[in-house]
């Protein structure tokens, strides 16, 4: 969504957590809350993780000043890496087709370029601009889109959008008149339409998948008295499979530490209020999915002071709300969380055009390199270790956060503990009647820690800290 957007009214969301690690029995430095607190995890039970749930967003797929400095060139390799399940397919550029077509060949570029990484797709039919073919959009338009996907070219694409954020249109294209839809009901009777032709198309393909669409995506017109997400689902209740917003931070100018690191109080309430509508509106069973997420909405750096930009997407600060957004996201049995966007090119970068981007590329050299920043490291710290059941921990000390997954098949449990204290915490982590573990953990870190069932088998730290992000350092083992 971010890309070319100005100002969008913030979704404040204010939330909490914690510090990072060591793996050692004993205590180093101060404790603020007296000795070890005691984190307590049952394996039994808990909520299936999505196989949808770990997500990011294909972009920036455009050549904006037709010189081949595209973003996302050359970063199968990396992306393959953070095992991602879904790859969103639907952005403001491609819903309006400008500032570049998204036609046949883009379409076949995102399709292979989903399938080198392992990873879904969902794909747009556009709503705003012109068509893939440079034509008006329209049901049969988006029916041609799906004819040539799931038809011609044999894809078998299943998860679709029908346009992206329409709810701000006005707001992204700065335009209040001639917009092809101003209202939820004009939106809903335009999903509706062309899900009927792109259903038709599909089963005239004979494509084998059964299309499930994704919807309503949108940016920030879901809340009480401003609220397109209910009367979408109710005119939509028939044609929307999975319920999907969008859900940023913060405007640049309201970025702090402490509302970074307590952000997630408010994000898991949100969530909690959007299923009860979900489930109020929609089809009984109807999950709910965020496709675009990140720290803040505004891409443009000039949008930032010295001071926000350091807490800003691509940061430390950045990381550390990204894994408490994952782990209170696996809590709420999301369908799937994605976070804005893969890779941003150098040059884009240097011109001021964007502050987005896990991965900063330089499509110059060939092959092209690339710079991972800790959004990404923090992510994939989840998407590689978090399988099985999501279960909830207990007795969580303040100023940190504990998520875990329990997986029968590894014979393990996967347990992410945040520090956003400054000071080094102790915790122990009780699972059942194994040995308990007392780690400490470094002042504001990421760390992943894996317990095997076997009671004699060591556990594993993965510590990714501050300093490390800001020396550049990946993510490294500390036991």
């Amino acid at each position: 969504m971010k890309t070319r957007v100005s100002a969008i009214v913030a979704i404040a969301l204010l939330t909490v957590s914690a510090t990072s690690c060591s793996s050692s029995g004993s205590r180093r430095g101060v404790m603020r809350d007296g000795d070890a607190a005691v984190v307590t995890i049952a394996r039994a039970g808990g909520t299936p993780i999505s196989p949808f749930a770990f997500g990011n967003n294909y972009f920036n797929w455009v050549d904006w000043n037709k010189d081949g400095m595209v973003g996302l060139r050359g970063t199968e390799d990396p992306v393959k890496a953070l095992r991602l399940n879904v790859v969103v397919g639907d952005n403001n550029q491609n819903d309006a087709n400008a500032p570049q077509l998204f036609d046949h060949a883009q379409i076949d570029s995102y399709i292979q370029y989903c399938r080198a990484v392992g990873a879904e797709p969902i794909m747009i039919a556009p709503v705003y601009g012109n068509n893939v073919d440079g034509g008006p959009t329209s049901a049969q338009g988006a029916a041609d889109i799906v004819t040539y996907v799931n038809g011609t070219k044999n894809y078998g694409v299943k998860y679709w959008t029908i346009g992206m954020e329409v709810d701000i249109y006005d707001q992204f294209f700065k335009r209040t008149t001639g917009l092809p839809v101003s209202t939820a009901e004009e939106y809903a009777a335009v999903f509706n339409s062309y899900a009927k032709a792109m259903k038709a198309a599909n089963a005239a393909a004979h494509s084998g998948v059964e299309l499930v669409f994704v919807g309503p995506e949108l940016g920030w017109r879901y809340s009480e008295g401003n609220d397109w997400l209910s009367p979408m689902l109710d005119h939509c209740r028939d044609t929307i499979g999975i319920a999907s917003i969008h859900a940023y931070g913060f405007a640049a100018k309201d970025l702090t530490v402490e509302r970074i690191l307590t952000d997630v109080d408010r994000f898991r309430p949100f969530v909690q209020d959007l299923k009860v509508r979900v489930a109020r509106h929609a089809r009984p069973g109807t999950p709910l999915a965020i496709t675009e997420a990140n720290i803040c909405y505004e891409w443009d750096p000039k949008a930032y002071t010295a001071e926000t930009r350091k807490l800003g997407p691509g940061t430390f600060y950045a990381a550390l709300w990204d894994a408490d957004r994952m782990g209170a996201a696996l809590e709420a049995d999301l369908w799937a969380f994605a976070f804005w966007d893969l890779a941003e090119s150098d040059q884009l970068l240097a011109s001021d055009s964007t502050v987005f981007g896990f991965i900063r590329t330089d499509p110059s050299k060939n092959p092209p390199t690339w710079t991972l920043t800790p959004e990404y490291h923090a992510q994939q710290m989840v998407t590689t270790n978090f399988s099985g059941n999501t279960v909830v921990p207990t007795g969580v000390p303040k100023r940190m956060s504990v998520y875990a997954s329990y997986d029968g098949r590894k014979a393990a449990t996967a347990v992410l503990v945040v520090n956003k204290d400054t000071a080094e915490r102790v915790v122990t982590l009780a699972i059942d009647d194994l040995p308990p573990r007392t780690i400490t953990y470094s002042p504001m870190s990421i760390n992943l820690v894996t317990i095997p069932d076997a009671p004699a088998a060591d556990h594993h730290v993965l510590e990714y800290t501050m300093e490390m992000a800001d020396a550049g350092l990946p993510p490294k083992a500390t036991r």
